[in-house]
């Protein structure tokens, strides 16, 4: 099935009537000095369609999680941007609103976003997946929506205060029929430094391919490395809790040091529905360094990081 990019717009509903097995997801993450929550929205349409669901999942610092599941119909969107609602609950590149009360646990939300900061594009690389953005069947499309913002609300979970205002945001999404079958994913900002960085190994065609996408944003400046762009990946060492990954592209060698003690349980998309239970940390502490032929460009230390590892050893047998 055809999951390409529309037309430099990652943000928009990709999904069609013929799209089956299909997903597609809105990860919205807030952070500040007090911790970090991350709230995602999604929906998955099966071979069959009456098991079609929306969904919405939220991640705590804490490692708690919560999914809350939506019939199909629930879901809404418009066609010429991106307003996404599933059931009470309202997403958009502006603010998110939730309204739930499903399960026992009752969550409201009014959460405002104002000075973001865009992947920059062209049109050989109108997303992060670079040249792929035109291939129509790649399994997982990725996209990066804000590198970082500004967060400005409130979030209540069963009565329990989160205070959001002043707290730094990052929006990506992915869309296809399933996720890889391993990775690691690495997210990580402040209001001057963005770090997202993902190896993957995804199948296509006959083979499976394992490939780069990082994105370091440095005051205005963004380093981009990838597969697509000659990029690589040097070593991948995972320990425990710890990871760390060295990359170079051309005169540029990016380290990426790790660590976080605290998981949450989130659910990702098969082939079959939203069956795959993975882990997540919003309290990695990210240690950063890229240098351009030796001396230093960028060093410094970021909290409240986001970090999923999933089969990460075997990624070091396969790097990029």
């Amino acid at each position: 099935m055809s999951h390409r990019l529309l037309p430099n717009r990652p943000e928009r509903y990709h999904g069609k009537e013929s799209s089956r097995p299909y997903f597609e997801g809105w990860y919205f993450k807030q952070a500040s000095n007090k911790g970090a929550v991350s709230v995602i929205a999604g929906v998955f349409r099966t071979e069959n369609k009456t098991d079609d669901t929306a969904f919405i999942q939220m991640l705590l610092g804490s490692g708690k999680s919560y999914y809350f599941s939506y019939a199909f119909e629930d879901f809404s969107t418009k066609t010429d941007e991106f307003e996404v609602w599933i059931g009470d609950s309202f997403f958009s590149m502006e603010r998110v609103v939730l309204s739930i009360d499903q399960g026992g646990t009752k969550v409201e939300a009014q959460i405002r976003f104002s000075d973001i900061v865009p992947l920059k594009t062209h049109v050989l690389s109108p997303s992060i997946m670079g040249p792929f953005s035109y291939l129509p069947k790649m399994q997982c499309n990725h996209g990066v929506l804000s590198l970082t913002h500004r967060c400005d609300g409130v979030l209540k979970i069963d009565g329990e205060e989160f205070r959001l205002d002043g707290a730094r945001g990052y929006i990506e999404k992915d869309w296809g029929e399933a996720f890889p079958s391993r990775w690691v994913w690495m997210q990580c900002n402040d209001e001057d430094v963005s770090l997202m960085c993902s190896i993957a190994t995804i199948p296509y065609g006959a083979v499976n391919l394992t490939g780069l996408i990082c994105v370091l944003l440095v005051g205005t400046k963004q380093y981009r490395f990838a597969s697509y762009s000659g990029a690589r990946v040097i070593s991948i060492k995972k320990d425990e809790d710890a990871l760390a990954v060295m990359i170079r592209r051309g005169k540029y060698r990016l380290d990426i040091k790790t660590t976080s003690a605290v998981f949450g349980k989130l659910v990702a998309p098969t082939k079959t529905g939203m069956d795959r239970q993975i882990e997540e940390s919003l309290d990695a502490i990210f240690d950063i360094k890229l240098t351009s032929k030796g001396k230093t460009v960028y060093s410094g230390t970021l909290e409240n990081g986001g970090l999923e590892m999933l089969e990460a050893d075997e990624l070091a047998k396969a790097k990029a």
